[in-house]
């Protein structure tokens, strides 16, 4: 799709999306950094894949895979 409806100049982007939640239940809960906040909150975190089409300035959605906490390990850790 991204071969069939996007210019030649395109680049892949990553964005982190988060959901709060208040509950311990939830898998992949945990605390990850809010630069909105300058701290830790407790959530779900996304990250999100996309092809960028800079001629026509729009995006296509390819992946979101769900971040999961576990002993205290960052993003990169992941």
């Amino acid at each position: 799709m991204v071969q069939a409806h996007c210019s030649e100049n395109k680049v892949i982007a990553f964005d982190l999306s988060y959901i709060p939640k208040s509950g311990k239940k939830t898998a992949g809960t945990g605390y990850f950094w809010s630069g909105c906040s300058s701290r830790a909150l407790w959530r779900l975190e996304i990250g999100g894949i996309a092809a960028v089409d800079i001629d026509n300035h729009t995006a296509l959605h390819l992946e979101a895979v769900q971040t999961f906490c576990k002993d205290n390990q960052t993003l990169l850790d992941y």
